[in-house]
């Protein structure tokens, strides 16, 4: 199954044909807060929305179903990235959320990148690169 979403338009579920010509079928559609900037996060266990209105919405991706919201004060135009069983979300403010890939919203902690940020961040042999709207810097272990 493979999952999209566009502000504007929906979040959906699609599974793809079992045979060559065969036609793919919507498995189901959310129209709620869609993202019109960051990309959804497809985990194992759940497909997550980050919308430049600030909300955190966490679906269950076999039917599409809310399992939460998170309503945060700052607005989202980096994708969510998972590492492990934690997920990552950066505001446009630059802070950075970490919470627990789970059924309800746990977050672990919150940190500031000193400034904004638009970019998702990447992670690599025990470090986080973060860039922010002037520095790209690198978090961890040298």
């Amino acid at each position: 199954m493979f999952f999209t979403a566009n502000d504007y338009a929906d979040a959906s579920a699609i599974r793809p044909p079992k045979e060559s010509g065969g036609e793919a079928e919507i498995v189901w559609q959310f129209y709620d807060s869609l993202p019109d900037i960051s990309s959804p996060l497809a985990t194992d266990t759940f497909f997550y929305l980050l919308t430049s209105r600030g909300e955190i919405i966490c679906l269950r991706p076999e039917d599409g179903e809310v399992a939460w919201v998170h309503e945060h004060e700052n607005p989202f135009f980096a994708s969510a990235i998972q590492v492990g069983d934690r997920i990552y979300a950066v505001d446009k403010e630059g802070t950075v959320l970490i919470f627990k890939n789970a059924d309800t919203y746990e977050q672990l902690a919150a940190l500031s990148l000193g400034e904004g940020a638009v970019a998702t961040p990447a992670f690599l042999d025990k470090r986080i690169y973060a860039r922010t709207m002037n520095t790209l810097m690198c978090i961890g272990e040298p």
